[in-house]
């Protein structure tokens, strides 16, 4: 899936078409990526089976929500209600914030 125009496309956009920043924010996604998940699901797409029990904790608090419906202009609405969040590691939260996103 890493290389389908789809997939690039999103960190293009992200950056209004400036390839060299998309470039910096798609070295960035799988350095974060790596360091959430581990060599293995580097380049495929992450399922809550990857997720570890403390990550599903995370996931079933509630903290990060996104929204059924998008925006006017076609955007994922993401709300982060940082007192509902439970999580033993920083890591845990986000992953789940990453986790809700890439579901929209």
């Amino acid at each position: 899936y890493v290389e389908s125009d789809s997939f690039l496309l999103l960190f293009l956009r992200a950056d209004k078409c400036d390839p060299k920043l998309a470039a910096k924010r798609l070295r960035a996604h799988f350095t974060k990526k790596l360091e959430l998940f581990g060599p293995q699901h580097l380049v495929g797409p992450i399922t809550v089976n990857h997720l570890s029990s403390d990550d599903h904790g995370s996931l079933s608090s509630g903290g990060v929500v996104v929204l059924p419906e998008k925006d006017r202009e076609g955007r994922v609405v993401v709300v982060t209600r940082y007192g509902a969040m439970a999580y033993s590691e920083v890591l845990n939260m986000v992953s789940q914030t990453a986790r809700e996103v890439s579901r929209a």
